[in-house]
């Protein structure tokens, strides 16, 4: 047999490169995203941190640069004028909560199991995201060529900023705010150069203001929450992601609408199967973030990295827990929100999913 054909195609839109294979698509952006170009964005704003770290100025950069993040006319701006339509699929994932889970089951049931790519951002838009070679909003490629006509969009948007339509879907996975957490701090400071720079304290006041560099954990929850009854609407607990994974990928299968036509049982199965901790641990470099060139792959954290519940001990204590518990009620109801967190998160060592989401 002849062997497959490569061919390489060029979207206008930001110029991103395909790789395409006789009978099967292979997305591929040379892991531009894992491995950015030298001279890049990416060795622009790690040099900025270094500079200030030198210099003792670490602390008061990386705060602008979360205000910046969190501009409420830039993140308005993000999804202006886009209309989302029925081939789209929200992983709307507050951030260290089950993000690239939820990407990877989707895609992978959009692809029968058989997603091949190079790093998950060759085939998911992230919007906001802060990085180069990410998949533009309006880039089509993957909806074009997928066996299910989808495609899929992150954010870590709260709910007031991510555009909603009845068309679209939409899968939202809610952690415990104290093991989200310790996960966003032994992730977020060494992933942009500034390991050593925040003591756990100093992060966790940063955690519980209003100004956290990827937004509030109780408004992007009480938004979400506040969706949870409409049908197009997935709500997820991590817990259950963690506990049953079986339950928790048939779940986002059947509502973002992939029937037997589409997905054989083996091919389910290949999907959970590359869902898994196991799996996915096993290839961090399709997941996870880019490489700092100055620390190199070393000094970069793995993405994937324990996929437990209940374990926010490991670095916070009693006290810590119960200042989260107590800001994220506090804040809930400064919201409006009913989400039960008592019965969800107020327990460190819960060992069942709240029975909302077991259904």
């Amino acid at each position: 047999a002849p062997p497959p054909i490569l061919v390489h195609h060029r979207q206008a839109a930001g110029g991103h490169r395909r790789a395409v294979r006789t009978g099967r698509v292979r997305f591929d952006m040379s892991n531009n995203f894992r491995h950015p170009p030298l001279l890049g964005v990416n060795l622009l704003r790690s040099l900025a941190i270094r500079i200030a770290r030198a210099l003792g100025l670490a602390k008061t950069l990386f705060f602008h640069i979360a205000r910046v993040h969190n501009d409420n006319g830039r993140m308005q701006s993000v999804f202006s004028g886009y209309e989302p339509c029925e081939s789209d699929v929200f992983a709307t994932v507050y951030s260290k909560s089950g993000t690239n889970w939820a990407l990877q089951v989707i895609q992978q049931a959009s692809w029968r199991g058989e997603a091949d790519f190079d790093h998950i951002h060759s085939v998911v838009a992230w919007p906001e995201a802060p990085f180069d070679s990410v998949v533009p909003l309006h880039d089509s490629t993957v909806r074009d060529a997928s066996p299910a006509g989808l495609r899929t969009v992150k954010t870590a948007f709260p709910s007031e900023y991510v555009p909603y339509s009845e068309s679209a879907k939409y899968v939202c996975v809610l952690r415990d705010p104290k093991e989200v957490f310790v996960s966003n701090y032994l992730f977020m400071p060494p992933a942009l150069g500034l390991a050593g720079v925040f003591s756990v304290d100093e992060w966790l006041d940063f955690f519980l203001s209003d100004g956290f560099v990827v937004g509030s954990w109780a408004a992007h929850a009480a938004g979400y929450w506040e969706w949870r009854d409409r049908p197009n609407v997935l709500l997820l607990e991590y817990r259950e992601v963690v506990q049953r994974p079986r339950e928790a990928v048939r779940k986002v299968v059947d509502h973002i609408g992939i029937g037997p036509d589409l997905l054989t049982e083996d091919q389910f199965e290949e999907v959970v199967r590359k869902a898994s901790f196991e799996y996915m641990k096993s290839q961090d470099d399709r997941f996870g973030p880019p490489i700092n060139p100055l620390v190199g792959e070393g000094g970069t954290p793995v993405m994937v990295r324990r996929g437990q519940v209940g374990g926010s001990g490991e670095l916070i204590n009693e006290e810590q827990q119960a200042r989260i518990d107590a800001w994220a009620i506090s804040e809930l109801r400064r919201f409006g929100s009913d989400l039960p967190y008592d019965e969800m998160f107020a327990s460190c060592n819960a060992s069942q999913p709240f029975d909302y989401f077991v259904r």
